[in-house]
């Protein structure tokens, strides 16, 4: 009789230790499939602060730029925030990038979204800042 006590119990616990590991898992792979875009989108917020820090002081790299103008234009701007996106494999399009110039102050807005294969569909992990000298 008490054999048959100790082996219900022990059922009880290897169901309750499949839910924790299970619900290890489904952390893991949350975690894997969100934190890398979650990654890269505080690696470019931290980019585009950069480049509208340069644009304002007039230091943005330009490659062939021929004009002699200390502030970069709206279109030299969003190239360089295109530039980084692609270097870091963000998929951002040129119309997502909202860029103000007002003397030095220079205000950059970025909204894009970037899609999460899951195993029950597509997740569009939707990114939206603001970032100014």
């Amino acid at each position: 009789m008490a054999s048959l006590a100790v082996s219900a119990s022990r059922g009880k616990g290897t169901l309750g230790c499949f839910f924790g590991v299970l619900m290890i898992v489904a952390v893991a792979y949350g975690a894997y499939k969100f934190g890398f875009p979650y990654v890269r989108h505080y690696q470019l917020k931290d980019e585009i602060q950069q480049i509208a820090t340069l644009s304002g002081a007039g230091a943005l790299p330009r490659v062939g730029a021929t004009s002699a103008r200390v502030t970069p234009s709206v279109t030299e701007i969003q190239d360089a925030v295109m530039w980084k996106a692609r270097e870091l494999g963000i998929p951002l399009h040129k119309q997502d990038i909202d860029v103000h110039i007002r003397e030095e102050k220079v205000l950059i807005a970025v909204k894009y979204s970037v899609p999460i294969d899951l195993p029950w569909g597509t997740y569009d992990f939707r990114f939206e800042f603001a970032s100014h000298n």
